[in-house]
């Protein structure tokens, strides 16, 4: 099967989502075309089956879920290093063909942008992104990789232990942009809670203390909404990371069209949102009890002790996005670590190592200072 590209119409070389322009342009001759004039140009005649190409059973709510995932994609090398698991003959691939050069391109089940490896075009895999499996909205970059190049330098530079080799030309050059596929989340939920608290007053009278304790029946009954949270559906990104990359501002969510995908790394999701639920439902549970419970402990009662706690949610729906982050894996001293930037508003969520050497230094430093004053303050106060 032959993938998708969008091709100037000027003079014929592909054309890539501009994130200064917010547009479609050609890398050539700087054509620029809105992304749903690409759309409707380049719509494929023969509308993809939402199943072709794929071994997966798909129903009509997007709920899709393919087992086992090796965390292997086409162009992809070194990007998710060290974070496999499994072993190769699970992991079922597909051929598809660059329209540029007639190479073939190798993916695995859950990649939808990637590039040729051999002439470097854009190709996009409308199989992976049609029918049920075609998200509904997607956040566009907003951060171009020069940009996210410098971010990273910058943050390689801050902290008096970063490694120096962190700030080599050849790990920046990995830094990739990709599209991951996340669940937005609309939940109903309600909290009652039962508690009995006191308020205790201490005073001197006389010879005596007089303590007074005042004791409290408290109710608390709450309702909340919650709007949009997100959960990453992607077995290659961690969870932890990518929560603390929000929040991504939603004002700039827009319906999902192909060519946005086109000069980045895409991929649906592994996990339907049913799957996702739970994980969910446990952040909402810890927000409203949390919420709950602050109105209670602000009245600055001596203890609080909970009778009753009763928390019910529902969920309303779920919708399947594509959301911007920046990726780059390096090495350091044989431990693979990930820097992540939220392509849309910049937050760095990163693991950092520590430079031993520049630690015991720093400390030796501190420890020689701090004698030298123990001593002239001992020498100060023995007079």
């Amino acid at each position: 099967m032959e993938v998708k590209s969008y091709i100037c119409p000027s003079c014929g070389s592909t054309m890539q989502f501009d994130v200064v322009e917010q547009k479609m342009v050609c890398m050539h001759c700087g054509t620029k075309m809105e992304v749903h004039e690409a759309e409707q140009k380049y719509e494929s005649v023969n509308q993809v089956n939402s199943s072709a190409g794929d071994s997966t059973n798909h129903n009509d709510d997007g709920n899709t879920y393919n087992g086992i995932h090796n965390n292997i994609s086409n162009g992809m090398n070194g990007l998710y290093d060290g974070n496999n698991e499994g072993s190769y003959d699970r992991t079922t691939f597909k051929v598809y063909r660059c329209g540029g050069c007639g190479a073939e391109i190798l993916t695995d089940d859950y990649t939808a942008a990637t590039f040729c490896s051999f002439c470097g075009r854009p190709s996009l895999m409308e199989d992976r992104l049609a029918g049920a499996l075609m998200p509904q909205y997607v956040i566009p970059f907003k951060i171009k990789k020069e940009d996210a190049e410098e971010i990273y330098r910058k943050w390689v530079k801050k902290g008096k232990f970063t490694p120096s080799i962190l700030k080599t030309q050849a790990t920046i050059d990995k830094i990739t942009g990709m599209y991951v596929p996340f669940w937005l989340y609309d939940f109903d939920a309600q909290i009652y809670i039962n508690a009995s608290c006191t308020r205790v007053k201490r005073h001197i009278s006389g010879n005596y203390e007089i303590v007074d304790t005042d004791h409290f029946a408290v109710m608390r009954q709450m309702e909340a909404e919650f709007d949009r949270i997100p959960a990453d559906a992607s077995e290659k990104m961690p969870d932890d990371m990518m929560d603390k990359l929000e929040p991504f501002m939603y004002q700039d969510m827009v319906k999902f069209e192909m060519p946005y995908l086109s000069g980045y790394y895409s991929e649906r999701y592994n996990y339907n949102s049913q799957e996702m639920q739970p994980r969910v439902e446990k952040r909402v549970w810890q927000y409203i009890d949390q919420t709950g419970m602050e109105t209670i402990t602000a009245k600055h009662y001596t203890t609080v002790n909970v009778v009753q706690k009763n928390i019910q949610m529902r969920n309303i729906r779920a919708s399947y996005a594509l959301l911007p982050v920046w990726i780059l894996n390096y090495t350091y001293n044989g431990v693979t670590r990930m820097f992540t930037l939220n392509g849309q508003t910049g937050k760095i969520v990163a693991d950092k190592p520590i430079s031993k050497g520049k630690a015991a230094g720093w400390f030796s430093g501190i420890t020689v200072v701090m004698f030298t004053i123990l001593m002239l303050l001992g020498r100060f106060f023995g007079k």
